[in-house]
């Protein structure tokens, strides 16, 4: 496994691609002040433009009722909650990211066809609980906050141009950056079963030979259910995906299902690791209390509002030096991404972009829009320190997840009558393959200091603040109940409910 050996084609110097998609963050929330030193930056493609990180400008705002809004540089004015910011969970269905990309300060919508978005309603969307905490969505993380996020960012390469697939939530997104769509949807549908092929499908070798397959894996932290996991059913990227399962059945298949420990134990270890590793976070949700303190439900290690940033960054770290201290650093890549903005605010307006299979969402939408701006980053030693990269000018369309998808099934040789099964959406997106240098650019990778307290903020990583015992409890339940629950009480007693029922249906099984 991961073993060097001379190919040719894309990404030839890579022999193994780690993937780190984190949840629910936007650009300019991030990574808005990145590049702020003067130093010099590479761009690329060479020439493209702007000629420097596109992050916050300086007449950044949005209003609300009247009340104008400025980005925040950092959270320092929220005191000891500047780590959980915004403190409430922001809207990110369809209608609400509609509302974020193209209302005015009063929430009216200037353009429901979803044209050339004004980025103005972020303020207006946001369910803050009083008038001063409105600000909250339009702030932005520094450095000195998001230390390794930052210093990743900029000693390696990130994108400027980087858009979530879809305006909506975490489901639909992630599904596109598996699948290349989203099956027609526009929203987190609970208990969705996903059909299409998937990136790992063709992974897989095929007995034709054209698919050479490579070995890959997926790393789960938190399966999402505990005791209430139905059999079979380990984690989200295996329990919602048809065709994950039918690739880790397939009898050619080089694919593992694997806890994310065994990684770190691997690489600290040199030990042998798959081709592809692509790793699901520790899953956070939750939703803000009445008076802004704190949160109820989940800390994860996935940057996911409201829960609190400190463990992300931590364990971010944590892998990151495994990876850069392990036999296969010398020819690895490393993407870390986010699934979509989480209704967080971003300044740049998403492009048009090909409906990938025909299919049209339930309340119209066309899926010929992208969503806002999320932080891409390619941490490789084949990067060119300091690289800002989007597509090139010539490029069918903008970067987003299905390049992922492209990039990596064309590093794996996979053929290429397989790579168009995956729609148009993956057929038109740009491949990152050339932000990599033919050769080594990086011979001494930078280390960074994260505070000790950041490790178990928010209590550490599970539930947080939930007067019960919701270790049986999924992502999806939190999904489910928060849509139905108006203010953070009520979706605390409904949890609970939940919580009960799940407790009392395992009793009557067992």
């Amino acid at each position: 496994m991961a073993a060097r050996r001379a190919r040719a084609g894309s990404l030839s110097q890579i022999d193994t691609i780690v993937m780190l998609m984190l949840e629910n963050r936007s650009l300019d929330t991030m990574l808005g002040w990145a590049h702020r030193d003067g130093l010099p930056i590479n761009i690329w493609p060479p020439g493209s433009l702007p000629a420097r990180f596109d992050g916050i400008p300086s007449n950044a705002l949005n209003d609300r009722d009247g009340w104008p809004y400025q980005p925040t540089p950092g959270f320092a004015h929220l005191h000891a909650q500047r780590w959980r910011a915004p403190r409430w969970d922001p809207y990110e269905g369809l209608r609400n990211v509609q509302i974020q990309m193209y209302a005015d300060g009063d929430g009216v919508v200037s353009d429901p066809r979803w044209g050339a978005a004004k980025m103005k309603g972020f303020a207006v969307d946001y369910p803050a609980g009083d008038l001063a905490s409105f600000g909250d969505v339009m702030g932005a993380y520094t450095k000195e906050e998001l230390p390794v996020l930052y210093g990743l960012a900029e000693h390696f390469a990130v994108s400027d141009r980087w858009f979530s697939p879809v305006p909506t939530e975490t489901d639909p997104n992630r599904a596109f950056s598996l699948c290349g769509t989203s099956q027609g949807d526009e929203y987190d549908v609970p208990e969705r079963i996903f059909t299409a092929p998937t990136i790992f499908n063709g992974l897989n070798p095929t007995d034709n030979g054209k698919n050479p397959g490579r070995d890959w894996a997926i790393y789960w932290q938190y399966n999402g259910r505990g005791a209430f996991d139905p059999p079979g059913n380990v984690c989200f990227t295996q329990g919602r995906f048809e065709q994950v399962k039918a690739a880790l059945a397939d009898p050619h298949s080089r694919g593992q299902l694997l806890p994310y420990r065994s990684l770190l134990d691997a690489l600290r270890n040199g030990r042998d690791i798959p081709n592809f590793c692509y790793v699901e976070p520790w899953w956070g949700w939750g939703v803000g209390m009445p008076d802004g303190t704190d949160f109820w439900g989940f800390q994860g290690n996935d940057y996911h509002p409201p829960a609190w940033i400190g463990p992300a960054e931590w364990d971010l770290n944590e892998l990151y030096e495994a990876l850069i201290n392990s036999r296969q650093w010398e020819h690895m890549l490393f993407i870390v991404t986010f699934d979509e903005h989480g209704g967080t605010w971003d300044h740049v307006a998403p492009p048009r972009a090909a409906n990938p299979d025909g299919m049209i969402g339930p309340d119209g939408f066309l899926f010929e829009r992208m969503g806002p701006r999320v932080p891409t980053l390619l941490i490789s030693p084949y990067v060119r320190p300091r690289t800002v990269f989007r597509a090139p000018a010539e490029s069918r369309a903008a970067f987003d997840h299905t390049s992922i998808i492209k990039t990596v099934l064309e590093w794996a040789g996979t053929d290429p009558a397989f790579v168009r099964l995956l729609g148009s959406r993956v057929a038109n997106a740009p491949s990152f393959a050339g932000v990599l240098a033919p050769s080594r650019q990086i011979s001494d990778p930078p280390h960074f200091e994260v505070p000790l307290h950041y490790r178990n903020q928010g209590g550490g990583k599970g539930p947080h603040n939930l007067p019960f015992d919701a270790h049986g409890l999924t992502v999806l339940d939190h999904r489910a109940v928060l849509a139905q629950s108006t203010t953070a009480a009520a979706y605390c007693g409904a949890l609970e409910a939940r919580a009960t029922q799940l407790r009392r249906a395992t009793a009557l099984e067992d």
